[in-house]
């Protein structure tokens, strides 16, 4: 029987949008052992800026994939971005700074003193906006060099990520319980997205924030106006494969950016120290299936923190069942068992006394029924 004409513009349609669904390619830049593995900027040459944590640099990638040192000197540099002169700041994660780097690769001191700082954001009027991880905090920077508080504790826990759109509105990732939160001009403030796991960084490309889901091994895309995430990228195997961005695979993917059109985002993938390129994203006209994102469990900020000698963990149960939480160092060696057996559904509170164990930063993970989520604590010497 001859196609009808609704049935031939059907059947064209879906043609499209499987041609469509290809043309989101995941390709290697640069290949894995390199001198980065966290934050990325890119400037209007569309050269890749990545930093790398735990490290002193901050690497150049030209769109070729050549790859030199742009500054040194840092202490582990992370969550970095361009300002409006074109100048680079970074974030020294353990040298407590905020540096200022010339487009020729000078150093200067911006900000001094200032806890932690994970990631930076510069607002139309010039002031900065400066994500602590380890203090639960964002501070401003106006444009006189006074330090104040944007925002402490709840809903900011653990902020790496930062992103700001036309409208002003602000977006802030956290790192430990997976949350992007939407700031509103007004101050009004809205949860947009959940994201399972070690949230990595926020990429802003036209109506959506891309995510990196660091334990989960793909990237989200949450629509601005929250009305829903989706697992856009990466078939949830670690790896390296490239291709169609259904099947490609990644490693702990961490940094990410987004081009000025929108189209292109790159992807540090941490574990390798590798350059991922994203193409065609704008090209998509079919939706992913949503994935469900668990919200009955949830681990809440720690109170103190920082903390000596304890700290209480209070987390909340949708279920009865069996429960295990338990502290981690950033090895991820157990030095504390706090939890091991059933409770019933509701909220708890735990106290942690880290007597014994050494200053620094370590983890609270809470486990039933095979979802975990985790948050950091910073145990004062």
């Amino acid at each position: 029987m001859p196609f009808s004409l609704k049935e031939a513009l059907r059947l064209l349609f879906s043609v499209c949008l499987i041609a469509n669904a290809r043309a989101q390619t995941v390709e290697t830049v640069v290949p894995g052992s390199q001198p980065f593995n966290d934050g990325l900027a890119l400037d209007a040459q569309g050269n890749v800026y990545a930093s790398w944590y735990y490290g002193t640099v901050v690497t150049k990638i030209t769109p070729d994939g050549v790859v030199s040192e742009f500054a040194d000197s840092l202490d582990w540099p992370n969550g970095i971005t361009f300002d409006h002169e074109g100048y680079l700041l970074v974030p020294n994660a353990h040298g407590n700074t905020v540096m200022r780097v010339s487009p020729e690769g000078n150093n200067s001191l911006l900000v001094e003193s200032i806890s932690g700082p994970s990631g930076v954001l510069e607002l139309d009027d010039g002031s900065l906006l400066i994500a602590q991880y380890s203090q639960d905090r964002i501070t401003k920077r106006l444009p006189d060099g006074t330090l104040i508080d944007w925002m402490v504790g709840p809903p900011a826990s653990s902020p790496v990520g930062l992103q700001k759109d036309a409208e002003g509105n602000v977006y802030i990732g956290n790192f430990d319980n997976g949350t992007i939160i939407k700031v509103l001009p007004d101050g009004n403030v809205s949860t947009i997205a959940d994201i399972p796991g070690w949230l990595g960084f926020i990429a802003l490309g036209g109506d959506y924030i891309y995510a990196t889901a660091f334990q989960r091994q793909k990237i989200y895309r949450v629509a601005l106006d929250g009305s829903g995430a989706e697992v856009w990228a990466g078939s949830g195997t670690q790896g390296q494969a490239d291709g169609p961005i259904e099947t490609a695979t990644f490693s702990s993917p961490n940094g990410i950016v987004a081009s000025a059109t929108g189209d292109t985002l790159y992807i540090s993938d941490y574990a390798p120290r590798s350059l991922r390129r994203i193409t065609g994203v704008n090209s998509q006209t079919w939706l992913p299936a949503p994935e469900a994102t668990p919200r009955g469990m949830l681990l809440q900020p720690s109170f103190p923190n920082p903390f000596n000698p304890s700290t209480v963990i209070p987390f909340r149960l949708e279920r009865d069942g069996r429960v295990s939480l338990s502290v981690y160092n950033l090895l991820g060696q157990r030095v504390r068992r706090l939890v091991d057996g059933p409770l019933p559904a509701g909220e708890h509170q735990v106290t942690f006394d880290a007597a014994g164990l050494a200053g620094g930063v370590y983890m609270v993970g809470l486990e039933q029924a095979g979802e975990r989520q985790t948050r950091s604590v910073v145990l004062l010497p």
